[in-house]
């Protein structure tokens, strides 16, 4: 039987609850989970509501109720009677703001709040597509009707601004953050650094490059391994590892491609890790080779926490993260000979160069990207909204 955690709840205090999709283990899911235990922190009642999932069920742990609703449903019929219930639980649990964090829970959130009377917040996690002709511009549109309307990236500010009705100045920029408590190289231990450099199976001595993305066209793949094969020709010091989920048929397409470029001997497919600061930990070189811009580009900023040395497109949210040359390298999106170049610097680098780089890389994210800064923005705005 679950423990009810309905006594999170102090009569005496605020309350702020963030509505998203589901609790499973996504980036908008860790941002929430992150975020709900900040208001709690901030001396606010936190809930979230969402259709559950593993994280929704720590969140007791932390002083934060997780209500279970089945706001991922896009059936408008669900969703009207999902704001019935929505209004409810604002009556109920005295909620003053409710910031929804995805269209479809956005809808019952946006008629909810109307009804009840209180701030309705937005997050866009990404660039929402328009869809064919445009058609699916309406249903994104509800998430630019918040009362205030956030952006996790400047790149997603002007997206956001250049498509739907909102000026781009009420657009508020809060970028996601890295959780310095998890990724720190001096927390992985030698024992998880073996378990994953196992699971890897690389001969000793070649550098290690990683490409950690779900196995999607949009990721680029295949212009990695064609930078690779380039490479291949002029080097033989490295090996590669493509680590994500991936569908059977797009799966069975990358391996046919390795097969073609002959890296059957250099690139090595491995499912999704569980312990992500390991495995950057045994990495050399991290690569996001994205054909489509990120909307922030967090596998990245982690990357950097680790000390990695990372190579990003030059567009969309990773190149507000990575200063190129400096902490990091940039290439042309989609562009296969600029891949390769950079691909090709960060194996030439000496020992020397790459701990320079690491450092910075490192000292990028603490000054910058870190959960406790995204943290600090987003009270501010609740606070101020709440005045």
């Amino acid at each position: 039987m679950k423990m009810e955690y309905t006594n999170l709840i102090d009569d005496n205090k605020q309350t702020i609850a963030q509505i998203l999709p589901s609790m499973e283990g996504g980036g908008v899911e860790r941002d929430t989970f992150h975020t709900a235990i900040a208001i709690k922190e901030a001396g606010f009642n936190s809930i979230v509501i969402s259709n559950g999932g593993v994280l929704g069920e720590r969140l007791g742990r932390f002083g934060v109720l997780h209500i279970n609703l089945p706001v991922h449903t896009k059936n408008p019929f669900k969703i009207y009677f999902n704001h019935k219930k929505l209004v409810k639980l604002i009556e109920k649990y005295k909620i003053n703001i409710l910031h929804a964090r995805s269209r479809a829970p956005a809808y019952s959130a946006y008629y909810a709040c109307k009804k009840a009377k209180i701030p309705f917040l937005t997050t866009f996690h990404g660039c929402h597509k328009l869809g064919l002709f445009g058609l699916k511009e309406k249903y994104n549109s509800i998430m630019a009707k918040g009362d205030k309307v956030i952006a996790v990236s400047d790149f997603v500010k002007e997206y956001v601004a250049n498509n739907y009705k909102i000026d781009k100045d009420e657009i508020i920029v809060i970028k996601d953050g890295v959780d310095l408590n998890i990724f720190d190289p001096d927390k992985v231990s030698t024992e998880r650094k073996i378990q994953v450099i196992e699971s890897f199976n690389i001969e000793d001595g070649k550098t290690i490059i990683t490409m950690p993305a779900r196995f999607t066209k949009i990721k680029g793949h295949d212009l990695f391994l064609k930078a690779i094969a380039d490479i291949k020709k002029i080097r033989n010091d490295f090996a590669c590892v493509l680590l994500g989920k991936a569908k059977k048929k797009y799966k069975k397409n990358i391996i046919k491609l390795i097969k073609q470029l002959d890296l059957e001997d250099v690139v090595h497919i491995r499912e999704q890790s569980n312990d992500m600061p390991a495995v950057y930990s045994c990495s050399d070189i991290i690569v996001s080779s994205s054909i489509v811009p990120e909307a922030f580009g967090l596998t990245i900023a982690e990357a950097q926490s680790m000390g990695r040395i990372v190579i990003a497109p030059d567009f969309g949210g990773t190149a507000e993260i990575v200063n190129n040359n400096v902490d990091g390298f940039l290439f042309e999106m989609g562009n296969c000979d600029s891949l390769r170049m950079a691909l090709n610097k960060a194996l030439s680098m000496n020992l020397d160069e790459r701990k320079i780089m690491s450092k910075k890389a490192i000292d990028n994210i603490k000054n910058n990207f870190t959960i406790d800064v995204s943290n600090e923005k987003s009270m501010k705005l609740y606070k101020d909204i709440l005045k």
